[in-house]
């Protein structure tokens, strides 16, 4: 499968930084959910893409009422210092129908199942249009699975809790969550951040940027 690449993006990064991803049509326009990773300390070994359907290998597809395709991303990753290897997903999902949300958020479990049984640590990323505790897709992932939310779990939160979707208006704090980083059970959080920096003033996205410093088992953050 073909890594298409987001130039603006990959230039703010700079030249170490490589990503994976598809966008939901199967090319590089429309939305997309690419995981970005630094080649020159983590080793790619695998990645693929799925489409939040019932069809999740068919390019484009679409079910449970949802107006356009979502997709999920994973890629499997080997840390060039330690070895450890851990996998990565990537998504987001429907803004609209809960049962397209629900689905989603099930597919990508099924998906968590295989890395977990085969004993990797991962990590869970995206814009899950739900809020934190209060919604289904968060109960199916959290709750029921057993991921951990990194903001609840750090050790130490860096800035207030803000609410991740200001829409360009002032940043306030608000239990409106609905960006997530997800952890396995064995990952600990050292920090998380809910980021509202505006850069000339002017936001970045509509959303906020949310980032967690990790350690992963048998390895250093």
């Amino acid at each position: 499968m073909q890594a298409w690449t987001y130039d603006p993006i990959e230039k703010g990064l700079g030249p170490t930084y490589r990503c994976v991803g598809m966008a939901e049509s199967g090319g590089g326009d429309g939305l997309i959910t690419p995981i970005f990773y630094r080649a020159d300390r983590f080793e790619l070994t695998a990645w693929n893409q799925f489409w939040l359907s019932d069809r999740p290998r068919e390019i484009g597809s679409v079910s449970w009422g949802n107006t356009r395709p979502r997709t999920a991303v994973w890629a499997r990753f080997r840390d060039r210092v330690s070895g450890t290897e851990f996998a990565h997903v990537n998504t987001h999902l429907d803004h609209v129908i809960t049962q397209a949300t629900v689905k989603g958020a099930q597919l990508i479990v099924d998906t968590l199942q295989q890395f977990h049984f085969s004993g990797l640590p991962t990590i869970t990323t995206g814009d899950f249009n739900s809020v934190a505790k209060q919604s289904p897709a968060y109960d199916v992932l959290v709750d029921s699975f057993g991921l951990k939310d990194s903001w609840l779990s750090a050790e130490e939160q860096l800035s207030p809790g803000w609410g991740t979707f200001p829409h360009f208006e002032d940043v306030r704090e608000s239990e409106f969550r609905i960006d997530w980083i997800l952890l396995s059970s064995g990952v600990r959080v050292l920090d998380a951040t809910i980021d509202g920096f505006r850069p000339g003033g002017i936001f970045p996205s509509d959303h906020l940027p949310v980032r967690a410093r990790v350690e992963l088992p048998g390895n250093a953050p």
